[in-house]
């Protein structure tokens, strides 16, 4: 390496005095071919073709022994002060001191030009949910409207951004209250930047009412009486008397009046509500403003609540007594969606309650869903088979059918028309057999048992063997087979369907050809094998079962149903067809209105009937989705939800600065905690070191575009003067 002026490096990959002598070897040769020319040329011209080709040579044995050329020098780096200004909603609020917004923009205009001294320079940001950029000329424009206020996030990317541009401190204009990024005491404390934190509006709890919290159930049953819950907080306010009021669709359902002696207090009220028609419901909760308040922006909240049917009746007919009433009872119990009634055929073939009394007829006109458990049988008396029959006539319910012993088929068969079988039997020799899922099965939702794999093969290939006790002749036509019954081996020729759905659109019905089903619970935890593949098999097929055409077979869902503002909103849908079959390649649409604006956007798809698609909403309020899907041009069904953006700010549940909170941020970051109105006191506090450092460049000769274009240059250029000159 040789070095010149101690700030030029030149290093070469070979032996530098190779390397000396080839060049003047280049050089000599370059002088020796132009001493004398033919035809002679002048002077200067030979010059000239010598340092042509003298340059081609030395060049070219630079860039054949790697040579590189480095650079340094000393720079020196003023001081930097980042400047972060919160811009989030609670910075425009109103307390003792005045409106925030211009507590902070007399501080950004007339006090902090007082604390740059020297030759610091300054680098601004605000930030609410993230961080961004600020010109100077902005400061005076800042309207702080964001949901969010992240100040670990902001001192993150500031401090990544900035670390090597000698960042010197952060300047933190906020009241402290962060609602996302946990506690920025935490970073603060390893970033080894200091951070003087100038708290903006006053420490003293402003006169507020507030709405602080609604607990709702996030769904409820249509036509029962729901609770909602409204914690109401006040602070710094006389004797209060408000109404709390709550309110759907521009009228006040329901009221209660709270009082309070002073405060600060806290107080819960529950107003009651009975949902109405099935949907995602809008409620607001609002506590009537008190007139000492300087702001009633949290007065009200909105929660959305979504309504469903009324808890569905599910009517079990039992031909007798046996396990499988108390296993199936079991599996649905825990789904409160779901009201089991279950009625018992005794030897006088009346159906009893479990309270042992005797069940009125006209109950199934109630039932939502019929599950026909070893029913009806030989003593089940034709008023019976009639009044199911009627039922089934009059309200098209869904149907459930489990084959026992005991099922006289003879009777079953004035139901064909609502049956996923045909009615005919072949024999009634009863033999064990175990469960082989079809093809058609493996990708029924109705047979999908989570953490099974997709198919669900292997969960069904541990069942226990079960009992069938009718071979029938075929399904109805239309009908799906989802699994087979397969004989043992005392039966290994023996097939038969085992479990068929069957669907024409208006009205689901499915059938069970096998007893013991119960087995599948019982003997697969006597092995310690905690699949729940019962339970999970039974609501699947119940929610299969009570699907209505069009209204449930296109769904609409979202994580939430509020979000913060400049939150992206992913949105779902998945679509079926009448067989519950998932849909793929279909058109979805989804159009957004919200206050008579609205705009469309389209769902990719994401496998097995899912459809996505991502919202960012470009400003707040209240949003009515709806989601179109079609296939080939038809219809498939619609779906339609509401949600909220920005709709209830967290930043406006707390009305003070933070001022413990910043002094300890200050103080573990080795910075100062001074109040907007005396940031003039921060002059010649701020640190305001330069930074002397080396910085070096590196030149790759031998790698370099431009030495291959400089060496042929010079040879076309001494090729072109000789051909000029006729030389040879």
């Amino acid at each position: 390496m040789l070095d010149f002026l101690s700030n030029i490096a030149i290093t070469v990959s070979g032996r530098w005095y190779l390397l000396t002598a080839l060049i003047w070897l280049a050089v000599l040769v370059s002088l020796f071919i132009y001493r004398r020319t033919n035809p002679l040329v002048s002077s200067p011209l030979r010059i000239l073709l010598m340092i042509l080709r003298g340059s081609a040579l030395v060049t070219l044995l630079l860039a054949l022994f790697e040579t590189q050329v480095t650079s340094s020098w000393q720079e020196d780096v003023p001081p930097l002060i980042a400047v972060a200004i919160d811009q989030s909603a609670s910075m425009a609020t109103v307390d003792q001191k005045g409106p925030r917004i211009e507590q902070l923009a007399r501080a950004l205009r007339q006090d902090l030009p007082q604390v740059w001294t020297g030759s610091m320079t300054q680098k601004y940001f605000a930030f609410d949910s993230r961080l961004r950029p600020l010109r100077p000329s902005e400061l005076d424009s800042l309207r702080p409207s964001g949901d969010v206020t992240d100040i670990t996030s902001a001192l993150e990317t500031i401090h990544s951004t900035l670390r090597e541009k000698n960042l010197q401190a952060i300047l933190l204009f906020t009241d402290g209250n962060y609602t996302r990024g946990g506690h920025p005491s935490r970073y603060a404390a390893e970033s080894g930047v200091p951070i003087f934190c100038v708290g903006v509006g006053s420490t003293q709890p402003p006169p507020d009412l507030s709405i602080t919290r609604v607990q709702a159930n996030s769904f409820a049953y249509s036509g029962e009486e729901t609770p909602i819950q409204i914690t109401v907080t006040g602070t710094d306010l006389p004797t209060v008397r408000a109404a709390v009021q709550l309110i759907e669709n521009d009228q006040v359902i329901a009221s209660t009046t709270l009082q309070a002696a002073g405060s600060p207090f806290e107080q819960t009220v529950t107003l009651s509500w009975t949902a109405g028609g099935e949907g995602r419901h809008k409620l607001r909760v609002r506590v009537s403003g008190q007139a000492e308040e300087l702001a009633q922006d949290n007065n009200q909240r909105t929660v959305y609540v979504d309504v469903l049917k009324s808890r569905l009746l599910i009517t079990l007919l039992a031909g007798c007594v046996t396990p499988e009433i108390s296993f199936i009872t079991n599996a649905i119990k825990e789904n409160l969606r779901y009201r089991l009634q279950t009625l018992v055929q005794r030897t006088d073939g009346r159906l009893y309650d479990r309270d042992g009394q005797p069940a009125a007829l006209d109950s199934l006109d109630h039932t939502d869903i019929l599950f026909a458990v070893n029913y009806p049988t030989s003593l089940t008396p034709d008023e019976m088979i009639h009044q199911v029959e009627k039922s089934w006539t009059t309200f098209s319910r869904p149907i459930l059918f489990m084959d026992g012993a005991e099922t006289d088929w003879k009777k079953l068969a004035r139901w064909q028309r609502w049956l996923a079988i045909r009615t005919e039997t072949l024999q009634t020799q009863p033999f064990s057999a175990t469960v082989s899922l079809t093809q058609e099965g493996s990708q029924h939702p109705i047979m999908q048992i989570p953490g099974s794999g997709p198919v669900s093969a292997s969960a069904w290939n541990l069942l226990p063997p079960i009992w069938v006790h009718h071979r029938i002749q075929g399904v109805r036509p239309g009908a799906q087979v989802l699994a087979m019954a397969a004989g043992d081996a005392s039966r290994p020729d023996v097939q038969q369907p085992l479990i068929v759905v069957f669907s024409d659109g208006m009205v689901n019905s499915a059938a069970l050809l096998a007893s013991s089903l119960w087995r599948w619970a019982l003997m697969m935890k006597g092995i310690n094998n905690e699949d729940e593949l019962y339970m999970v098999f039974f609501n699947n097929l119940i929610r299969w079962l009570q699907m209505e055409k069009k209204k449930e077979l296109v769904n609409l869902s979202l994580s939430k149903s509020s979000y913060a503002f400049g939150e992206p909103i992913p949105i779902q849908i998945s679509a079926y067809d009448v067989r519950f079959n998932p849909v793929a390649n279909a058109s979805v649409s989804l159009l957004m209105e919200k206050q008579g604006t609205s705009m469309t956007l389209s769902a990719a798809p994401a496998g097995n009937g899912l459809y996505e698609a991502t919202f960012q909403p470009e400003s707040p309020g209240e949003y009515e989705i709806k989601a179109v899907v079609q296939k080939d041009g038809a219809l498939l069904g619609t779906a339609t939800s509401l949600f909220s953006v920005g709709a209830y700010n967290e930043e406006l549940s707390v009305r003070i600065c933070q001022r413990p909170l910043l002094q300890g941020l200050a103080a573990v970051s080795g910075g100062r905690y001074v109040s907007a109105d005396s940031l003039y006191s921060l002059r010649g506090q701020l640190p305001a070191q330069s930074l002397s450092r080396v910085r070096s460049r590196r030149l790759d000769l031998w790698n370099h575009g431009a030495l291959l274009l400089f060496i042929l240059a010079c040879l076309i250029a001494e090729w072109w003067l000789r051909k000029w000159k006729g030389m040879v």
